[in-house]
């Protein structure tokens, strides 16, 4: 998807129930054996990645969310953590040049390197085709950081973006009391740079290559705590992936998904073929929770 197809996407996302579900224990094993190793992806094969991320949202949910979020008020500082190769900076940064934002900036933050300098080259690429403006593109700023070491001051963020990363830093590898505590620093270290009034929203995966969508087990506690601790609200969104052939489809989706994915791939009648994906938002609205 071009950022410009994404800018006049018109679906709107849907609140629905997500079911969280269990695993047995084979099933916990096999998926273990088979899953793919994301911090060498993320390290060594960020090109790939940033290939892969342009396959999906097929229905423009996941672009309108970002958009209803920048919509809700006007943000001078806007922060995103885990940025990668710039899926939501290069969203962002086109919505921003058409809006009244010369006092604005843009900080992406995450641990790998490799990932900044892609989403660098994504930006000013961006920028030659006339997608993001060269004075709105100015405003970002690169950081490597993680999600509870943010080189950044007090109360300096008045948006702050999280995609498909905090999973990572709480979850990954931790027991339900270890996700607890790690969430407990990175939303201590969230709020410490969210100015008065602010907002924070987080995006995160429930399921690729599933049959619904559904909070997956080793996210359980981090949700929970999210919904029931934080007092984030959720907004749940179908983000599937297009690919344009089924040997493309096979390669990327084993590669980052797993193979059991594959088993979820539909050919469609002109020859692409169609993963189904789901993503969840979380938002919290300093104001809202100070009434």
């Amino acid at each position: 998807m071009t950022i410009e197809s994404a800018q006049d996407g018109t679906a709107q996302p849907r609140d629905r129930k997500v079911t969280l579900v269990s695993q047995s224990d084979e099933t916990k094993q096999a998926n273990t054996k088979m899953k793919p190793d994301h911090d060498t992806v993320y390290a060594q094969q960020a090109a790939d990645y940033d290939r892969m991320i342009q396959y999906e949202d097929i229905e423009q949910e996941w672009r309108h969310s970002v958009q209803q979020v920048l919509n809700k008020r006007h943000y001078e500082r806007i922060i995103e953590i885990g940025a990668g190769t710039g899926r939501f900076t290069r969203v962002v940064l086109a919505d921003m040049s058409n809006r009244d934002w010369q006092s604005g900036s843009y900080v992406a933050c995450d641990a790998s390197e490799a990932m900044l300098e892609q989403l660098k080259h994504n930006i000013w690429l961006d920028v030659s085709l006339g997608r993001i403006s060269a004075p709105t593109a100015a405003k970002l700023s690169t950081h490597e950081a993680l999600h509870h070491k943010l080189p950044l001051a007090d109360h300096s963020a008045d948006l702050i973006l999280a995609g498909w990363t905090i999973c990572y830093g709480a979850c990954e590898g931790n027991t339900s009391e270890e996700q607890s505590s790690l969430l407990a620093r990175i939303m201590h270290e969230l709020r410490r740079i969210l100015r008065p009034g602010g907002c924070i929203a987080i995006w995160e995966t429930l399921g690729t290559g599933v049959a619904v969508p559904e909070v997956p087990p080793g996210l359980r506690t981090y949700i929970r705590d999210l919904e029931e601790r934080y007092g984030f609200e959720r907004t749940e969104l179908s983000t599937h992936f297009r690919f344009p052939s089924m040997e493309e489809a096979k390669q990327i989706t084993s590669w980052f998904f797993g193979s059991a994915a594959c088993e979820f791939l539909t050919l469609e009648t002109d020859g692409s073929v169609v993963l189904p994906s789901y993503t969840g938002l979380w938002v919290w609205d300093n104001d809202k929770a100070r009434q």
